[in-house]
């Protein structure tokens, strides 16, 4: 079964995240204007990551959606399908593209980035099980009914060449970030771990698995992946979420109250 209880605080992160979008589009690092993609996770279409590419789009990029539907299953169809869009994306644009993936969105991404590296910039997957089997998955005790959920509605899945190339448990030649919660009620964080390299790392950051595309802090982790410039990538420094956090302006977006004209003495 899944540990429901601790998905229940996706609730309060996509709260938070409305709560402080505009303190987030001041203040978080702005982008060059090159071209993403954001792939969403199981059962999950474009409207669950709406909100994120309008983050990303004031920030200055071209955020662009998946354009697939519902994303049920990872299917060598829809894979290609993605590519192709991506390809398009790249030729039309001049720059490579960014991809980020939720949870089987990010497995996708690291499909992609294996086999169409010369569209990709750099990848970012959230809560994303690429290290890990169906069949492992299956036996999870946080994963084990959404693995069934989803050979029900692939029967077969196993035989499908995407999955059965297993691409996505090895690292890309490209920068990558695995963003991960010890929290995670869905999927198990060990299963969302990259092996850190050169291009290579994984950030963990609290939180739920539901709630990862409208979680503040992995908002900033993403914004200050995609600010770098391509090919300058450097690992990330958690340094900086404190010091966004810690800033006035942050405290009276969450805490207007606060902000008045006569301050006590101290």
């Amino acid at each position: 079964m899944f540990k429901t209880a601790s998905e229940f605080r996706a609730i309060a992160e996509l709260g938070s995240f409305f709560l402080t979008r505009k303190y987030l589009q001041r203040a978080l690092p702005k982008g060059d204007g090159h071209p993403l993609v954001i792939i969403p996770g199981f059962m999950i279409g474009d409207a669950f990551t709406r909100s994120l590419r309008r983050l990303l789009r004031t920030l200055g990029y071209d955020s662009h959606p998946w354009d697939q539907g519902v994303n049920q299953g990872l299917r060598d169809e829809t894979c290609h399908n993605i590519e192709r869009r991506i390809a398009q994306i790249h030729r039309e644009s001049g720059r490579k593209v960014s991809l980020i993936g939720h949870s089987l969105g990010g497995v996708y991404v690291r499909a992609i980035a294996h086999r169409q590296p010369q569209h990709v910039r750099q990848i970012i997957t959230l809560g994303s099980p690429f290290n890990a089997s169906f069949d492992q998955q299956a036996t999870d005790s946080k994963g084990g009914a959404l693995a069934r959920a989803y050979e029900q509605l692939n029967p077969g899945v196993e035989n499908d060449a995407l999955p059965r190339s297993n691409l996505m448990s090895f690292p890309p030649q490209l920068p990558s970030t695995s963003v991960y919660s010890e929290g995670d009620g869905i999927v198990g964080w060990q299963h969302c771990m990259d092996i850190a390299d050169g291009l290579t790392e994984n950030v963990r950051i609290p939180g739920s698995h539901t709630g990862m595309a409208h979680n503040p802090l992995v908002a900033y982790v993403i914004a200050d992946r995609l600010a770098q410039n391509e090919n300058e990538w450097r690992p990330f420094d958690p340094r900086g979420v404190e010091k966004l956090l810690l800033k006035p302006a942050c405290i009276t977006e969450l805490f207007p109250e606060w902000a008045l004209d006569d301050q006590p003495a101290v």
